[in-house]
């Protein structure tokens, strides 16, 4: 924990550790002359070459990063790698966390270096912090220190795992195997902006989104991403253990036969509701049960041995591969039991599927979380929906 020293020191040690700390002051602001201001983004915000969203792509900041602007040039910003655009950045924006000091600090009055000197923290002090502003950071509990006397990650670089969408990713024909991070609520009916093709397509209410760049939401569907702008969502909810979505996967089956659709609004309400207990193993075969007419089934197309025939059930693994699409990248669900199709399915990238066949293959996970989840599974209007939330 940090304090305020309030130890007895030697005079000559409190000496030095004055002039340690003034030189470094100084050279902090010689270093920083250039810097016309600092600015925050709130979410991912990629650096461009030039001063266009068409332009190459360099560099991203992470959300909630510091930006060190050196130029304001009307509705962008020159930083170091390149131009972003101004209206994403921010004056400060609040982190509520924890952070380790690199070196002794002093705490600041006011997010300025002329402003009055409170006292200092210690060197590997965890320090918890409110918001960033200016390039200090504002403790809890009154104060500021300099940013970057500061780390946020209690791990080296190397041990992070990266999750963030990158340009070259976007115009691949198969969709990156990177875990959804978002669910965005639509407004009202939109179009969504290829990323890969110049054709449209039309969705509606909540959104898996892989990430949020440049004012856009990047979305799956079949073997594309798509965008649509952020403006266009009335709330975007973050995925993980501190939120209430844990998982999220979509996929769309518009241009399939009536009976194909029926089996999976059918199959969809066995499984929408159901509790997964803390611990506990998820079989899609036992939830679901038997694929038979005399549950209500249709006859449409299966694959087998390779090839599409005829067989009840058809369209049910629509529903088990987007339950695994939503799983597979999501540390806390342990994925024991998967199968891929005999053929590449149109509404998902290879390798991403699930088949089942009741008796024989079968789609397992295990809830590795301390608490109960509960899967949610909508199937409407050509929109197979997949979230897994928490039970409280």
């Amino acid at each position: 924990m940090w304090k305020y020293n309030t130890k007895t020191r030697s005079l000559g040690s409190k000496f030095l550790l004055a002039i340690f700390l003034i030189i470094f002051t100084i050279s902090y602001a010689c270093a920083e002359e250039n810097i016309i201001k600092y600015g925050y983004n709130l979410n991912p915000l990629n650096v461009r070459a030039e001063m266009s969203i068409e332009s190459k792509w360099m560099s991203q900041y992470p959300e909630k990063s510091t930006i060190e602007i050196y130029e304001d040039l009307g509705e962008w910003y020159r930083v170091e790698n390149g131009y972003v655009m101004k209206e994403y950045v921010y004056d400060s924006v609040e982190i509520n966390q924890k952070g380790r000091l690199l070196i002794n600090s002093f705490i600041y009055e006011k997010a300025n270096f002329y402003s009055k000197i409170l006292g200092y923290a210690e060197s590997e002090s965890e320090i918890n912090f409110i918001s960033k502003t200016n390039g200090f950071l504002e403790l809890d509990v009154g104060g500021y220190v300099v940013e970057k006397n500061v780390t946020f990650s209690f791990v080296y670089p190397d041990e992070v795992k990266e999750n963030t969408l990158h340009v070259d990713q976007m115009t691949m024909h198969n969709m990156p195997d990177l875990p959804i991070q978002y669910v965005g609520t639509l407004e009202k009916r939109t179009g969504g902006q290829g990323v890969t093709t110049k054709s449209k397509l039309y969705f509606k209410d909540e959104i898996p989104i892989y990430d949020i760049i440049d004012g856009f939401a990047y979305f799956p569907s079949g073997k594309h991403i798509y965008k649509i702008s952020i403006d266009k969502f009335s709330k975007i909810k973050n995925i993980g253990s501190n939120y209430e979505i844990l998982a999220a996967y979509r996929t769309i089956f518009y241009s399939s036969s009536s009976a194909r659709k029926h089996n999976i609004y059918l199959v969809s309400t066995y499984l929408d509701g159901v509790t997964i207990g803390a611990g506990k193993t998820f079989s899609y075969n036992s939830i679901t049960g038997s694929r038979s007419a005399s549950k209500g089934y249709l006859e449409a197309p299966v694959i087998m041995n390779g090839e599409y025939v005829p067989g009840y059930g058809g369209g049910v693994c629509q529903v088990s591969s987007t339950i695994y699409a939503a799983v597979k990248n999501q540390e806390m669900f342990n994925v024991t039991e998967r199968e891929e199709h005999g053929l590449q399915v149109s509404y998902l990238p290879l390798n991403m599927d699930a088949t089942v066949s009741y008796g024989s293959i079968d789609l397992k996970f295990i809830n590795n979380y301390p608490f109960d989840v509960k899967l949610n599974v909508k199937s409407e209007e050509g929109v197979c929906l997949v979230t897994i939330t928490r039970v409280e």
